[in-house]
């Protein structure tokens, strides 16, 4: 297993400017509230790549840990596989929710 690598914060900085804050992923915009902004971090596109500007993408928390360590061949392989796997988040909460009330 991989040590998990620091992102210098002038370089997470740097790449949440490139990307205008938007997840590169879902698209949630991370200037939004308050709330958003403390939940987008900066991901490692190809897991065990290094701290480049190229391999550092903007992310929302939620996209990175559905993302995880899976390896992709494009950007847009990742977005489709995230909108997937979100509609079924989505459907499993709302099963649970009435489940619960």
């Amino acid at each position: 297993m991989s040590e998990k690598r620091k992102i210098p914060d002038k370089v997470q900085l740097k790449i949440y400017e490139r990307d205008n804050y938007l997840c590169q992923y879902c698209g949630k915009d991370g200037l939004e509230s308050f709330d958003s902004w403390c939940f987008m971090t900066v991901d490692h596109f190809e897991p065990e790549g290094n701290n480049s500007e190229n391999n550092l993408k903007t992310s929302c928390n939620f996209c990175n840990s559905i993302k995880s360590n899976k390896k992709f061949d494009s950007i847009d392989e990742v977005r489709a596989f995230v909108i997937r796997r979100k509609i079924e988040k989505t459907k499993e909460f709302i099963e649970r929710k009435k489940i619960v009330k």
